[in-house]
């Protein structure tokens, strides 16, 4: 069951990409790592492609740990923009935390719970330390529509507006130091929703997190949720997604409940988006993965070359992307990879449908996504 022997028939990724994954494997060869930096590499590459792919903060703490021989391999060049970006996440991070507590007191004083979601959460629960894991400069958090009204209420006494940018399944405020505060009724907008808020609240789990009981998501729903956003983003194809799926896989490789994750992501419409990120994190990161996923795998390997052909292309995207650019404009790969990972006419006719109602509203203006917003409807 050798999932990766199907990536040989593809080109070899170019040495800089072979360098970043190499690092980014749990157990660092060093050996392999020596091996490419001997290889001509442009190292103003390698960081372009790091930036691209928000691992540059979890590279500084890999290099560290690195024996001072091979470390010293490595350019200064490297070395101090990784730190650089370390440096800035870990203040954006701690900022941010610090923004999210202060909602979710001031939010429990008043008997409304909110789950945090994504970056802000990863951060601080599924990596050893929070500032490996880069975030922008948002926070996202779960709350039941029965409470938002007056959750965007009490967030607006302290300091906090209506974005214009809000969603159909999320209200967007601005608050101090123009940190953004996402309030998510659901995990998707609600097109394309088929995820059941109810049920990711019946089944968060309480943690202690800063002397604070704070309710996540469980292991299953994330996971079952998650790749819906590597999907939602395509083009934008970014490592630090598979990281965070490597990371959750790890840290509860014992626990997990296979049976429900499996049934949950085919009732989301999230299954082939999870086998694929499942697929990826196996053959990029080694990560644990019980036999019969990996005979389910298997089964599918006619698919397994051509999924990783298409995440190669994406990847190759992000390397020859200018340095900040974040690649947007769509391709025949990505394009594909999408239709595949939404496994299904109907949400494939739904995207296409949205894609297009997009172009034609264009023009609108901005006010008017917020004035019918119908999470907003009813604010006095």
């Amino acid at each position: 069951m050798d999932l990766k022997k199907n990536t040989k028939n593809y080109s070899p990724l170019p040495a800089e990409i072979e360098l970043i994954l190499a690092l980014l494997r749990p157990s660092v060869d060093e050996k392999r790592v020596a091996c490419l930096t001997d290889r001509s590499i442009s190292w103003e590459t390698t960081l372009v492609f790091g930036k691209n792919n928000g691992v540059l903060p979890l590279l500084h703490c890999v290099i560290e740990k690195l024996h001072p021989a091979i470390k010293n391999r490595l350019p200064e060049l490297l070395r101090t923009t990784c730190q650089k970006y370390y440096d800035a996440n870990l203040f954006r991070v701690l900022h941010l935390w610090k923004q999210f507590l202060l909602a979710f007191d001031h939010l429990r004083e008043h008997a409304i719970e909110i789950i945090p979601l994504k970056g802000i959460i990863f951060a601080q629960h599924i990596y050893s330390d929070p500032a490996m894991r880069q975030i922008a400069a948002d926070i996202d958090a779960l709350v039941k529509k029965e409470n938002l009204h007056q959750a965007i209420t009490l967030l607006q006494t302290r300091g906090y507006h209506i974005s214009d940018q809000s969603e159909d399944n999320a209200v967007c405020l601005i608050g101090p130091n123009d940190v953004r505060f996402e309030l998510h009724t659901e995990i998707m907008p609600a097109w394309l929703n088929r995820i059941s808020a109810n049920l990711l609240w019946e089944r968060a789990r309480a943690y202690e997190i800063d002397t604070r009981t704070l309710r996540i998501l469980s292991p299953e729903d994330t996971l079952a949720s998650y790749p819906l956003q590597i999907r939602f983003h395509l083009p934008q194809l970014h490592l630090f997604r598979f990281l965070d799926i490597d990371r959750m896989l790890r840290n509860n490789q014992h626990t997990l409940d296979w049976d429900y994750l499996l049934s949950r992501a085919a009732s989301w419409g999230s299954y082939h988006s999870l086998l694929f990120s499942i697929r990826i994190c196996y053959i990029l990161f080694d990560s644990p993965t019980p036999p019969p996923i990996l005979k389910l795998l298997h089964t599918r390997i006619s698919a397994t070359g051509l999924y990783y052909g298409l995440f190669q292309k994406q990847l190759l995207r992000s390397y020859h992307s200018p340095y900040g650019s974040k690649h947007t404009t769509s391709s025949f790969s990505s394009a594909l990879l999408k239709i595949i990972l939404l496994g299904n006419i109907r949400d494939c006719a739904v995207m296409l449908w949205h894609k297009i109602n997009n172009v034609w509203h264009h023009k609108k203006n901005t006010d008017k996504k917020t004035q019918y917003n119908p999470l907003l409807q009813g604010r006095a």
